[in-house]
């Protein structure tokens, strides 16, 4: 790789640092969408990254990708993949989706463990982008469903390729809520 020159150290730095910058921005978005597990978990990888610590290891070589690589939810995306398929339990015993206490805090130390002994697999995790099965995409849809179905409807085929998980084909069953308080769709968890 070449010696280590000051100017080497200099760029090594600054991608690190722009990796801790961007894996915080990652935490407060997800925090600001509804997502605060993953807000608080991405808040302890950015602090791991800073403290040269595995998450750093893992993530070194992409500390130069852009922001929209969204490398961060690649790697928590990598790290769940892996609770779902039974191979990570000590991180699955935290994770909601796989019946697990809920608790970023208490996930994070079973994250860290899985980044330091699983490192290889999870770098190449990272190569795959991630799905967010948003629903909350499906906010974009409703004013042209309801233009549709106005007064003489017209028939509605929603298809969804990939993104999603197919959960925005649900898209009548949700409860919309408008920034000024107005709600429309049915009672429904999903809002």
């Amino acid at each position: 790789a070449g010696p280590l020159t000051l100017r080497t150290l200099a760029l090594v730095t600054h991608d690190l640092t722009r990796l801790v910058e961007h894996v915080r921005h990652q935490s407060r978005a997800c925090h600001e969408l509804g997502s605060p597990f993953y807000g608080v978990l991405l808040a302890h990888v950015a602090d791991d990254v800073e403290a040269g610590g595995p998450a750093a290891d893992v993530l070194r070589d992409r500390a130069g990708d852009p922001g929209p690589s969204a490398v961060a939810l690649r790697l928590v995306g990598t790290a769940h993949r892996l609770a779902l398929a039974g191979q990570a339990p000590d991180l699955a015993a935290h994770l909601p989706s796989t019946g697990g206490d809920g608790d970023p805090d208490a996930a994070w130390p079973a994250l860290r463990t899985l980044l330091e002994t699983r490192a290889a697999e999870v770098r190449a995790g990272l190569e795959l982008a991630p799905q967010t099965n948003e629903t909350g995409r499906s906010a974009a849809l409703l004013g042209a469903l309801l233009h549709v179905v106005g007064p003489e409807p017209l028939p509605v085929r929603l298809w969804e390729l990939g993104a999603s998980g197919g959960l925005n084909l649900l898209a009548d069953q949700f409860r919309y809520v408008a920034a000024d308080g107005g709600t429309w769709g049915p009672d429904s968890a999903v809002v």
